[in-house]
């Protein structure tokens, strides 16, 4: 220890002379420039700051030397602090630019002379160049232990990039997962969005009330004959089509009743069916006008003849309720 006090001693002697030389400062004409480090000797790999102070008209422009990472060779840049500004009255301002330096080798530095341009009159002030003196411990190999400077730490856990790289891959699984359906259905030779097969409504239901709506308007008493007949027979054409596939709405009177003759379910009640589309055909063709009690027995024909044709299951089911 008192070698190394010798030594840091002799080194603040070397360069005391020249620390003062620091604070110096050089001018040309109205601007000053003033330049000091803070320590002039320190230990490797502390930092010390080096204060730049330009002192100018207002209303001049004094452009600043530029540095890239290091000062000078082997003194690095730490940080480049925020310039300062002061207003000193009479139409002068003080500029303070401080940097952060550091050096990582042992050994004597010299900060040269730096350029402070005006760029009014392209005239240069240089301020004065500053010397620094960076030492180290010497260190006894046999006795001494090595160690970290700080503790291992462990990085925090990325959660951000985790859920990232999971939702990728979620949404390529998806994605690969929505083609292999597409493909399969493809082969299968299905539509790609599968279609629900809505049930068609009963037959039965559907004539039951279409017929009971034709029964409450009673359109015959208000002398709407045609339309009450052509009503009833349409819905007995669709009872056809969809109860025993006869393609009655195409067909005229007499190939519906011929047709029916062939169906053992409907062929009982030919004789009502026929008053019905008889008394139709005479009223929308040959404009003939049917006595009242036509126009019910045709619509109670109707109801007789799809009550009695419908299915066996409806059937049962009636009977139990």
């Amino acid at each position: 220890m008192i070698t190394q006090f010798l030594k840091f001693s002799k080194y603040r002697i070397s360069f005391l002379l020249l620390s003062v030389c620091c604070w110096q400062f050089l001018s040309a004409s109205d601007i000053t420039v003033k330049s000091n480090v803070d320590s002039t000797i320190f230990l490797i790999g502390n930092q010390t700051k080096v204060h730049f102070v330009v002192s100018q008209p207002a209303d001049k422009i004094v452009a600043f030397p530029v540095f890239i990472d290091n000062m000078a060779e082997g003194v690095e840049i730490v940080n480049d602090l925020k310039a300062d500004t002061t207003d000193l009255g009479n139409n002068r301002i003080e500029i303070k630019k401080d940097y952060l330096v550091s050096a990582y080798d042992s050994g004597a530095y010299l900060i040269p002379q730096q350029p402070f341009i005006e760029l009014n009159k392209k005239d240069t002030v240089w301020s004065q160049a500053m010397a620094m003196k960076v030492y180290t411990y010497e260190i006894d190999t046999a006795d001494a232990q090595l160690f970290d400077i700080k503790p291992l730490q462990n990085p925090p856990f990325p959660w951000r990039y985790a859920f990232g790289v999971v939702l990728k891959i979620l949404l390529i699984l998806l994605l690969l997962a929505a083609i292999a359906y597409v493909v399969w259905r493809l082969v299968k030779k299905k539509p790609i969005i599968p279609i629900k097969d809505v049930p068609e409504p009963d037959p039965y239901d559907v004539a039951l009330s279409g017929l009971e709506k034709i029964k409450s308007e009673k359109l015959w008493q208000k002398d709407q004959e045609k339309e009450f007949q052509t009503q009833l027979t349409d819905v007995l054409r669709t009872y056809l089509l969809k109860r025993f596939n006869i393609e009655a709405l195409e067909m005229t009177s007499d190939e519906i009743l011929a047709e029916v003759m062939k169906n053992e379910e409907c062929k009982p009640l030919h004789d009502e069916l026929r008053f019905i589309l008889k008394s139709a055909d005479m009223v929308k063709f040959a404009k003939v006008k049917l006595a009242p009690d036509e126009n019910e027995r045709s619509i109670q024909n109707a109801f007789e003849f799809v009550e009695n044709t419908k299915k066996e299951e409806e059937q049962t089911n009636q009977l139990d309720n």
